[in-house]
């Protein structure tokens, strides 16, 4: 008697506390599918913001080709901005290739940007930025000319501490004696994954602005400025 009284009185207990095995199973279960849920939507809007600003997929194939990458991942960021400039390419091209004055019009993205030796677009050359990218620091960078193509299109990209990187602007003339201002970037690497979900939108309107401030720099410029 005393011992079925025992086992009464903590089948008792057990129902009191509320920790059945079934109601473990069943909160560890809704946990599971809960985490699951979070994390598709977490991936699906870090992957729409990885697609959703692709302005000149050409651009984009370009710096996936020369930074040897297959196909875009969860470490991957691609910024794009674009814009129609009632203007030749030749005369944008003069005003957006004067590097030291990239903080008047490419605000707030660039802080400072200069050549480390003789000025000028030409494979090889280097030139140091300074960005804001809304983080604590300002992030400075060295950045080597790749590629030059008759006032048209310019392009760097390297390989440094496990990121790898690639920038391409272009200046396409169109029928109507306008010109198509496009810049891609291509980020990829651990570190970029990691932050993507909380930059991705900052750095993007950081990309679009700056186009947007060369737009609205030539437009500010007399003829004779412009060269």
């Amino acid at each position: 008697m005393e011992s079925q009284t025992d086992i009464t009185d903590t089948n008792k207990s057990e129902s009191k506390s509320g920790h059945s095995p079934l109601l473990s199973f069943k909160t560890f279960f809704i946990s599971i599918i809960s985490a699951g849920v979070i994390g598709l939507i977490i991936f699906y809007l870090a992957y729409f913001h990885l697609t959703a600003h692709m302005y000149n997929p050409s651009l984009y194939s370009y710096c996936f080709e020369k930074t040897e990458l297959s196909s875009p991942t969860w470490r991957t960021l691609i910024m794009s901005g674009s814009k129609k400039i009632s203007d030749s390419p030749e005369r944008i091209w003069n005003t957006w290739a004067d590097i030291s004055l990239w903080s008047t019009w490419s605000t707030p993205l660039h802080v400072s940007a200069q050549w480390n030796n003789e000025p000028g677009w030409k494979e090889n050359n280097t030139f140091k930025q300074s960005l804001n990218l809304g983080l604590p620091f300002t992030l400075s960078s060295e950045e080597r000319i790749r590629v030059v193509i008759d006032q048209r299109q310019a392009a760097w990209w390297k390989n440094e501490y496990g990121i790898k990187s690639c920038q391409v602007w272009s200046f396409i003339p169109t029928e109507d004696g306008k010109t198509i201002v496009n810049t891609t970037v291509v980020l990829h690497g651990v570190p970029i994954g990691i932050l993507r979900p909380w930059v991705s939108q900052l750095w993007q309107s950081r990309i679009e602005e700056s186009v947007v401030g060369l737009l609205n720099k030539v437009v500010s410029l007399s003829p004779a400025e412009k060269g």
